[in-house]
């Protein structure tokens, strides 16, 4: 397999197996609740990481207005646990799936992440 250098004045795109130890460190910060908008601020020109920023910037979003259920009466508090408990779960498979260098579209968060425009 052949690699094209880049062309003047462009750096070449790094590969998921190529990515530093500060750019994983970035992507698995995104799926921290609101420490994902450290990752949102500080994302590199790393397409991994920016992928990784925008679905940690949705899944907040999301815990965030499964927080609000909390406020429904009788069923609210149930609701809100088990939003918190999922957005929980898929945190930590997200953050495994970085140690891995791999990418995870995320159902829901995903298609959410991607309207997000980052």
């Amino acid at each position: 397999m052949d690699i094209e250098p880049p062309a003047p004045g462009k750096k070449r795109e790094k590969t998921d197996d190529e990515l530093e130890e500060a750019d994983l460190q970035l992507a698995m910060l995104a799926y921290l609740p609101v420490l994902c908008l450290v990752s949102v601020i500080a994302k590199r020109r790393e397409d991994f990481v920016s992928f990784h920023a925008s679905q940690g910037l949705a899944l907040f979003l999301i815990e965030l207005a499964g927080s609000m259920l909390f406020f429904v009466p009788v069923v609210g508090p149930v609701l809100a646990l088990g939003v918190t408990l999922a957005c929980l779960t898929v945190a930590v498979l997200a953050v495994r799936t970085v140690r891995r260098r791999g990418r995870w579209s995320i159902p829901i968060v995903g298609a959410v992440a991607e309207h997000l425009h980052l």
